[in-house]
């Protein structure tokens, strides 16, 4: 797929582009500048702007037979879609990007969308197929990959939510099994991401002596990264420890860093958790 920025274009309308490359395609300057608007609203966060413009990337796409980039926006598409609160939108376009990556026969790429739809299914509140989903995204990434190890953590996440308690200790050795691959990959975000859904599963446990740790852990990584999103649902589940353990004041500090954290990401779903 061809990029070009504004000099390369201005270029090409002045009649001074290399001989024999043709200028682009109506349908590829489409593509390519719904992309580019997609990719500046999904890093701002603005989700239904970004849904709409990675749809209209994957539509061009389409129209110029470039199967593997209309997937990947698709893919995109759902995580936007998802974000922005529809997630029957999100499970619709990570299913399509499904079908285009099993056409291509790309496994990396189907374990991908595999993880995405597994996301959306997760919340539209299926929690038993969005079990499945993961496991069929596990089965597909590839072994050592960072892939992999986003998908165990949102695997151990799903176990974890879903409430069995058969289920608790497999979600653990998985966290810990990401937490080993994060701290030898030097991926601070994913090693963060482990150590507060282990904080999750030991207060689901009603371990909050053991989880306020990992939660502590967490808290650090995410703020020196100013990770907004990580912050706020580590902020959420101290205040619901501390709020177990009768701090009401700590247990209110927390909240009010989660809400804070959740409306600048525009997180409704997130908002929606916390009480008044």
């Amino acid at each position: 797929m061809r990029r070009r920025g504004a000099l390369g274009l201005l270029l090409l309308a002045l009649g001074c582009a290399s001989p024999g490359e043709p200028p682009p395609s109506p349908a590829r300057l489409a593509a390519e500048n719904a992309l580019a608007s997609a990719e500046t609203a999904y890093a701002k966060k603005e989700w239904s702007a970004s849904a709409r413009a990675f749809g209209h990337a994957a539509v061009a796409f389409g129209a110029i037979g470039e199967a593997a980039p209309e997937a990947t926006a698709r893919s995109a598409q759902s995580e936007s879609l998802r974000r922005a609160g529809d997630a029957a939108g999100a499970v619709a376009a990570a299913e399509a990007a499904l079908v285009i990556d099993r056409h291509l026969a790309r496994p990396e790429a189907q374990a991908r969308d595999l993880a995405i739809l597994a996301r959306a299914r997760a919340a539209q509140g299926d929690l038993v197929l969005a079990i499945e989903t993961a496991e069929a995204a596990r089965a597909q990434a590839r072994s050592g990959s960072a892939l992999l190890a986003v998908v165990e953590s949102d695997l151990a996440l799903y176990l974890l939510l879903a409430g069995r308690a058969s289920d608790r200790e497999r979600a653990v050795e998985l966290l810990r099994s990401v937490c080993s691959a994060m701290e030898a990959g030097h991926d601070a975000r994913g090693l963060a991401t482990a150590e507060l859904q282990l904080g999750r599963a030991e207060l689901l446990a009603g371990e909050p002596d053991a989880a306020v740790g990992h939660l502590d852990r967490a808290r650090a990584a995410f703020a020196a990264m100013e990770d907004v999103e990580g912050l706020a649902a580590t902020n959420e589940l101290l205040a619901a420890l501390a709020a177990g353990r009768g701090d009401a004041a700590a247990a209110e500090y927390y909240r009010a860093q989660a809400r804070a954290g959740f409306m600048f990401a525009d997180d409704r779903a997130g908002l929606a958790r916390l009480v008044p």
